[in-house]
């Protein structure tokens, strides 16, 4: 009973106002006078905030009392927790388990919009020996009378088969598929495998304002695909045209030097593509040619020629004096060729640039001179000097005398003139070695056999640089001048004339003479040898 009362009181507190529990105590000790071990303590002594939460406002009226500790006791703090590591400082507190990070989602290309559906697969009916033309990037289906029992192939790395019909195309070649059938019968299959299918013979055409880019169809294509590039840039995509097409205009594509190109549409894939082509490239084949006549050789009238480039609507020339570097320009043409006058005592330097409306900054030519494509010839020896600034070099293979000026480091290596000579007919009647031309006489010369030389120019002593052979009267003699090419002198070097009229006059004394042994041009020989035209009769 006493321990029921308790619960019950206990139960009271928890639920009851202090006013209520003091009235409902009150009639427990009432009803219970028997319980002589119960001590009468007032309501308002009891700590029922404790049951109350920590923010409880106490009710009107009523005054909290702080707790009166029971005399002769003593709050016994807790020990410490002891730490289970020796140096609480080398403590590691636990890393955090590491998020794993989530799978990026792989973002699908979009299909271009002119790709369609795959082609279907192109079938070969094998009922005997065959042989067949097959492109890679194009689906084949064998389909073998009988059926097919086993596929053998001669090259698996070029083509192979499967006995459910599949053919695989590996990289271009020939390959041979020996096909049994179910019934034992054998077709062999060859094959000759081409590269993907691709447009060809690309060209593109200026006319009217407008570019247009042509092609040569190509098998099985489903359409074209039509590509830029910018100079020194990536591929990009320019527009999409239908496979009866083989021409479409360009022109929104160009904005200055462009390669363009196309590529075949092989259903849901591309196919091969065509060579490139350029527009506005820079001008290509420049050559500088001279004048020139029979007997008297180069005359100062240079011609500077080119290759068009496509979509240029003129040129712009320019000109430099080596070895000097600096171009200037010397003149504009809608042609393509331009009419310059040169110094026999310079050496130029041309190069072209293409001009189009509206766009600028259009590549200018690789720069050439009279001679460039033939200037592979024997050069002085690097520390050899001249008084002149010139050197005259004798290649006796080449049957060629060049004059060389300083480049600009200060080495004999540009080729001023080029001229086709006679030396000795015997290897030795020329000597090898260094030699100084002399001092200059008349412009005329007589042997004592009654043959005349013109403007001859002594390098040793009997021994000249000067013209084919002249008669008494002074008519020269024309096979001498057909001779030019080959070894036919008694030891002096024989020009045309306009050659040795252009020593004489701008190769002074002093000029170093080099004779050396050095090494057959046939190139450069028949490009200066003299034509086969008619001259004083012969």
């Amino acid at each position: 009973m006493k321990r029921l009362t308790c619960l019950l009181a206990l139960l009271l507190a928890l639920a009851l106002p202090a006013s209520a529990l003091a009235e409902t105590l009150d009639g427990v000790y009432a009803a219970s006078p028997a319980e002589a071990d119960w001590v009468d303590v007032p309501v308002d002594e009891l700590e029922l905030d404790l049951m109350a939460p920590e923010d409880a406002t106490p009710a009107e009226g009523t005054a909290e009392t702080p707790a009166t500790p029971v005399e002769g006791t003593t709050e016994t703090p807790a020990p410490p927790i002891e730490s289970t590591t020796e140096n609480p400082a080398e403590q590691t507190p636990a890393e955090p388990a590491p998020e794993t990070p989530a799978e990026p989602v792989e973002e699908q290309p979009e299909t271009p919009s002119y790709l369609g559906d795959a082609i279907a697969a192109k079938t070969i009916k094998v009922s005997k020996n065959l042989s067949k033309t097959v492109y890679m990037g194009i689906p084949y289906a064998l389909s073998v009378t009988g059926g097919i029992k086993k596929v053998k192939t001669s090259a698996s790395k070029i083509a192979k088969g499967a006995k459910d019909g599949t053919l695989t195309l590996k990289k271009p070649g020939k390959a041979k598929l020996t096909i049994t059938t179910r019934k034992g019968k054998k077709f062999v299959l060859t094959l000759t495998v081409k590269d993907t299918p691709a447009p060809t013979s690309p060209k593109v055409t200026y006319k009217s304002g407008k570019f247009k880019l042509k092609w040569t169809k190509a098998k099985y294509a489903t359409g074209y695909l039509i590509q830029y590039r910018p100079a020194d840039g990536e591929w990009t995509d320019f527009k999409a045209v239908s496979k009866s097409k083989t021409s479409a205009t360009v022109t929104d594509a160009v904005t200055g030097t462009m390669d363009l190109r196309v590529v075949a549409i092989l259903g849901d894939t591309l196919g091969g593509e065509s060579d490139a082509v350029s527009v506005l490239g820079a001008v290509t084949n420049v050559k500088v040619i001279c004048e020139e006549e029979y007997t008297y050789g180069p005359t100062d009238h240079l011609n500077v020629t080119w290759k068009a480039s496509v979509g240029a609507t003129g040129y712009e020339v320019y000109r430099a004096t080596l070895p000097s570097d600096s171009y200037k320009k010397i003149g504009e043409t809608t042609k393509t060729w331009y009419a310059d006058t040169r110094d026999p005592d310079k050496l130029y330097a041309y190069k072209v640039v293409p001009v189009h409306e509206g766009i600028e900054d259009l590549p200018e030519s690789e720069p050439v001179t009279l001679w460039s494509g033939m200037i592979d010839n024997v050069h002085p020896p690097k520390d050899m000097k001249s008084d002149t600034g010139i050197i005259l070099l004798v290649n006796k293979k080449a049957q060629v005398v060049t004059a060389y000026i300083k480049d600009a480091d200060g080495k004999y290596t540009l080729p001023l003139r080029q001229m086709i000579c006679s030396t000795g007919a015997t290897y030795s009647r020329t000597r090898n070695g260094e030699y100084t031309l002399g001092q200059r006489g008349g412009e005329w010369y007589r042997y004592p056999s009654g043959v005349y030389i013109h403007w001859p120019s002594t390098y040793r002593s009997g021994y000249y640089f000067h013209s084919p052979l002249y008669s008494a009267s002074k008519s020269v003699m024309g096979y001498t001048v057909r001779q030019l090419g080959s070894r036919a002198s008694a030891g002096c070097v024989r020009l045309k004339v306009r050659d040795a009229d252009w020593v004489f006059h701008h190769c002074p004394a002093g000029t170093t003479v080099y004779i050396c042994d050095g090494k057959e041009l046939t190139k450069l020989k028949d490009a200066l040898k003299p034509k086969d035209v008619e001259v004083n009769g012969f």
